[in-house]
């Protein structure tokens, strides 16, 4: 199901928005359902980012409820103004029909957002939070598609603006993700998943059947 905070008109009108056509299409900037506690922070850190380097963004709300309503309204005036120009903030927002439009994508690293923001085939910034995330930063690493950030405690608004000025001008880069988004693209992942499940059915139906222990559930 496909949800925006605005209008799909109202997001195609910021993307291509004719006063902003000299510069490069704006950068998705989502965390899904992560919870953040320091929610001021992290957004003085990504808009000053965005100011410090001039570009333009979509952010998620996310589960977090990021917004301009989370900062101090005189602390945090010359961000607040920033975003307001330069920032449209989204509720719910299908992947795979905003990502392969916005220059690259900074993330917190899960896994279905990370496979998405590879199938678009723009470059990764990702912001690890916990779990696995520190797992697929690394492999967006080391796949040359994108670049790790510190962690969401440690990452300030100056080292964020340096990865985002080496992915946008990284044109390597830019040639193995959109490589890695066409082998993506012929995966069936659907298919392959339902072969999978059926395999160990299969392994586990052929151990029953010749009176072995019935597979303990998990």
């Amino acid at each position: 199901k496909v949800q925006f905070d605005d209008s799909c008109d109202e997001l195609a009108t910021f993307i291509y928005d004719p006063e902003e056509s000299h510069k490069k299409p704006p950068i998705y900037i989502g965390f899904g359902s992560m919870a953040i506690s320091s929610k001021a922070k992290l957004l003085r850190t990504l808009l000053d980012a965005l100011r410090f380097t001039s570009q333009r963004a979509i952010i998620l709300r996310g589960w977090a409820k990021l917004g301009v309503d989370c900062l101090d309204a005189a602390l945090d005036a010359e961000v607040i103004a920033y975003a307001n120009r330069n920032v449209m903030w989204v509720e719910s927002v299908a992947h795979d029909l905003v990502m392969h439009k916005c220059s690259i994508s900074i993330i917190h690293g899960g896994a279905g957002t990370t496979a998405s923001a590879l199938r678009a085939g723009k470059p990764v910034i990702v912001l690890p939070f916990a779990f696995d995330q520190g797992y697929m930063a690394d492999r967006v690493v080391d796949l040359g598609v994108g670049y790790r950030a510190p962690s969401i405690t440690n990452c300030s608004a100056r080292a964020l603006s340096s990865l985002i000025l080496r992915a946008l001008d990284n044109e390597e880069m830019q040639k193995r993700v959109s490589e890695l988004s066409l082998k993506i693209q012929k995966e069936d992942g659907v298919g392959n998943s339902v072969k999978i499940v059926r395999d160990e059915i299969a392994v586990h139906a052929e151990r029953m059947a010749q009176g072995g222990d019935i597979p303990a559930k998990s």
